[in-house]
């Protein structure tokens, strides 16, 4: 409602009418903006949304016409926070951001099918079924809604690889729906290594996207005790499972299935509790697979700890929590918990000018040192291996 390249008087558009005549906002406003809206509002029936982009800078004078147009038009559609102003009804996040961590309130990510949100002939990087699943239920997770959008060519077409993607996402979630629909947040509040975990009522719905060789599910920090555990199988069977308590954590045992149940862009392991679902959301540190540890979980002294964003492509967003600007004695610091001792590999992922140099330390007086290249890009380096000793909360 702000943006528009060829509109005379637009946002990017040009500053004149093909006549020569000057065009400010408000005449874009009212040739075009608004008449747009309101025939969108009008002409199709009953909405559910009315989905608003970029107001950029555009006053707030406007931004409230339009809201009042909605409102009066369909007293029954939602709008999004992007309408401008803190005048939406929810929280739109960033363009392609799932948040690494819970959040409250009503809110969506709004993703899409490439990198692109219109047609682009270039962009064949399609999302396939295991990423779009791994994307949605990520978001549920995290106690959100997914909006997920599809360019259609020139024609109205699908792209073929999006559809066939698409299709075989929304056949796992006929399956089970109770994963997305209606289902309510983690208890962990970030994602898994294998996968993550939406809540239905005193249930778990355990999603695993990357299965551990050994087939065993750690689950760090359970405080509510399991009734039951099985696999949902697609013919909608429930192949029970066997778990077992190792110290803090629970492990779900899945050896002996056979490999046809675990086929498919992910797998369902439904938990049964004997009361509502509670964890202690201490990070967890896996033994059978690779465990990321975001900045955004680490408690940071003598650094700057922020968010950016960036565009590889146009309408290609990236978002990380990043620390920098690091001071003499500076830290960054995650109380962990580790599932079993042992030694576990170390990479470190970083961007930087010059030779810095990474000190590692755990509180059994392990530490690790490398001076090291740095990459102006972002770049996993490999750093050692850290012991620990013992088992638990470092």
């Amino acid at each position: 409602h702000n943006q528009d390249w060829t509109e005379p008087g637009g946002g990017n558009g040009p500053k004149t009418t093909p006549e020569g005549e000057p065009a400010d906002f408000d005449t874009y406003f009212r040739k075009k903006c608004y008449p747009q809206v309101k025939e969108i509002c009008t002409n199709y029936g009953p909405l559910n949304f009315v989905w608003f982009d970029t107001p950029g800078r555009m006053p707030k004078k406007w931004v409230a016409e339009l809201v009042e147009l909605v409102r009066e038009t369909q007293p029954q559609a939602m709008l999004c926070s992007r309408v401008g102003h803190g005048m939406g009804d929810y929280l739109s996040q960033g363009d392609m951001e799932v948040p690494p961590r819970n959040a409250e309130g009503l809110w969506e990510t709004c993703d899409t099918t490439n990198d692109s949100w219109s047609y682009a002939w270039y962009d064949q990087n399609w999302k396939d079924s295991k990423e779009i699943l791994h994307r949605v239920v990520a978001t549920v997770g995290r106690g959100g809604s997914y909006l997920l959008n599809v360019g259609p060519d020139g024609k109205g077409r699908i792209p073929g690889p999006a559809a066939d993607y698409l299709i075989e996402a929304g056949q796992w979630i006929q399956k089970h729906p109770r994963v997305v629909y209606g289902a309510g947040a983690s208890p962990w509040g970030m994602a898994q290594p294998w996968g993550d975990v939406t809540t239905s009522g005193d249930k778990l719905n355990i999603v695993v996207f990357d299965w551990p060789q050994d087939r065993r599910i750690h689950l760090s920090g359970m405080e509510a005790d399991i009734m039951s555990a099985g696999l949902r199988g697609d013919d909608g069977e429930l192949l029970p499972l066997k778990w077992t308590k190792e110290g803090s954590w629970t492990v779900i045992e899945a050896g002996s299935l056979p490999a046809a149940a675990l086929a498919g862009p992910a797998t369902l392991l439904e938990l049964k509790l004997k009361a509502a679902p509670k964890v202690d959301s201490t990070p967890g540190i896996h033994p059978n697979i690779a465990t990321p540890l975001l900045v955004e979980f680490a408690t940071a002294t003598g650094v700057t700890k922020e968010e950016k964003k960036w565009m590889e492509k146009f309408g290609e967003w990236k978002h990380v929590t990043q620390v920098s600007e690091w001071k003499d004695g500076g830290t960054v610091s995650w109380e962990v918990d580790v599932a079993k001792p042992g030694a576990y590999y170390l990479d470190l992922r970083y961007r930087g000018e010059g030779r810095p140099v990474w000190k590692i330390t755990t509180d059994e007086g392990v530490m690790l040192q490398n001076q090291q290249a740095a990459s102006p890009v972002y770049h996993f380096y490999p750093f050692g291996i850290l012991n620990f000793k013992s088992a638990g909360k470092h």
